[in-house]
């Protein structure tokens, strides 16, 4: 084979990508909607990237298992590494809840991919993966391993007070999402001149083209793109919000530390 054909070789095997899935209950296995939800997205993605899916590895297990207790997660690891190539995962809450993993991996050799947002850095990854840690930690404190409408028809009534903690938590937590969309929504219109004059429907394909999704915590591939009608509701309360010179919403309304979301330079990267 000549060099030049060793070369185009070489070439496509970089461009190849090596898929991860992980559920983490029997019942998300059982029902699969949670599987054939991240395949899906897996496949998309790949395809818009016109990038070939040589392997897709699926894992049955909790994300707080360290790398060793990974079967599956280490055999996807080697089987980037051996083609050179990089791994995707639909969210990186999928690829682990525990920071162990980032220790065993080498992000030069091997890229992480997470779908909608092509390749993260160390610190992406360590700030993503801490995230789901403590929203885990939340869920067992609440007494709620998983909050899939799957999971919550096949699991039985069992403690009421439990069953209010957990929904309790899930409503702390769109509340912080919410308030993240907002300061983000703010943010533009205050420093985007162009902004100020557009309706609904202008400033969210604006949004969308500045790479500002909408994290509205329910996509299983997580951030979505702006459309009118889920732009509509945050526009109005950050227009109420910009017109009384205050923040969109009271920090006193989170039961939370609001200091743990992460600071609007992170969240906002500009085209």
């Amino acid at each position: 084979m000549s060099i030049e054909k060793l070369k185009s070789l070489h070439a496509r095997i970089r461009q190849s990508l090596v898929g991860y899935i992980r559920v983490s209950t029997i019942e998300q296995m059982d029902d699969g909607n949670g599987l054939e939800a991240q395949r899906r997205a897996i496949e998309q993605y790949a395809q818009s990237q016109r990038r070939k899916l040589v392997h897709l590895y699926t894992d049955s297990h909790s994300g707080a298992l360290p790398y060793d207790q990974r079967s599956n997660l280490k055999a996807a690891v080697r089987k980037a590494e051996e083609l050179g190539c990089s791994i995707l995962v639909s969210s990186p809450d999928r690829l682990s809840r525990n920071l162990d993993v980032l220790q065993h991996l080498d992000l030069r050799k091997t890229p992480i991919w997470v779908v909608g947002r092509g390749r993260l850095t160390r610190s992406d990854l360590e700030r993503e993966i801490a995230k789901a840690a403590g929203d885990l930690d939340q869920r067992r404190e609440a007494g709620v391993l998983s909050w899939s409408t799957a999971a919550r028809r096949k699991r039985s009534p069992g403690n009421t007070q439990r069953m209010l903690d957990g929904a309790r938590v899930g409503s702390t937590a769109n509340q912080i999402r919410a308030h993240r969309n907002d300061i983000i929504i703010m943010e533009v219109l205050e420093t985007r001149s162009e902004a100020k004059s557009m309706n609904c429907r202008e400033l969210a394909g604006f949004l969308n083209e500045l790479g500002l999704k909408n994290d509205n915590g329910r996509d299983p591939i997580g951030p979505v793109l702006w459309t009118t009608s889920t732009l509509r509701r945050p526009l109005h309360r950050v227009r109420q919000a910009i017109e009384a010179n205050s923040e969109p919403l009271e920090v006193g309304f989170f039961p939370v530390d609001i200091s743990s979301i992460a600071p609007i330079t992170d969240l906002i990267k500009w085209v």
